[in-house]
């Protein structure tokens, strides 16, 4: 199921398949979701699904794009662009909901930052630096390696699938292991059966 990462083979294997299924467990979280759920805001926070969505893509995309350009520096004015180059016309933290109207074009989105990690991690050199491009979050360091540039990313991801997972709950009450037996082709018939099996509520 994609709740468990699958086997790797070596390190840079390791990183493509990890960063993938924690986006992958990200997007789960929208499973049927409307619009108006996936922008809902639940619990004692500003964050939602799809600004969580959206900010896991630029994250991706933006870490992505500074380790491609290395050793140029990105300023922090030049990410609002790179954000609009996949599709999002704002910067997002995750408590802002997408100018667009439309999960399944977020969804999109996400699905091609997935494809993204293999392509642009399978070719970069895990051990060249990346100029530090958020200096005012990390004064004292001066350049990263792409091996850190990839965990970072896999962190940031994991974080906010975690968020996403208790905002799914409180929407409505699905967790998990249920979105993810969704995601693997089950059905909410199979799910209940399965549920039962695991002594988990259907």
């Amino acid at each position: 199921m994609p709740f468990f990462t699958p086997s790797v083979t070596d390190e840079r294997d390791a990183l493509i398949t990890v960063a993938q299924q924690q986006t992958r467990q990200l997007r789960s979280t929208a499973w049927n979701l409307s619009w108006e759920q996936a922008c809902a805001t639940p619990l004692p926070s500003r964050l939602s699904i799809a600004g969580l969505l959206a900010h896991g893509a630029q994250v991706i995309h933006g870490w992505l794009t500074a380790a491609r350009r290395a050793p140029a520096l990105i300023a922090d004015s030049e990410y609002p662009q790179i954000g609009a180059q996949i599709g999002l016309s704002m910067m997002h933290t995750g408590a802002e909901v997408p100018a667009e109207p439309d999960l399944q074009r977020l969804l999109g989105i996400v699905d091609g930052r997935i494809d993204e990690i293999a392509e642009v991690v399978s070719e970069l050199d895990l051990d060249a630096r990346v100029p530090n491009p958020h200096p005012a979050y990390l004064p004292d360091v001066d350049s990263f390696s792409n091996r850190w540039v990839i965990h970072h990313i896999i962190t940031e991801i994991a974080r906010h699938a975690g968020h996403a997972d208790l905002i799914r709950e409180a929407i409505d009450g699905r967790i998990a292991y249920e979105l993810n037996f969704y995601a693997d082709g089950g059905t909410v018939e199979q799910w209940q059966q399965q549920a039962a099996q695991w002594g988990l509520p259907g």
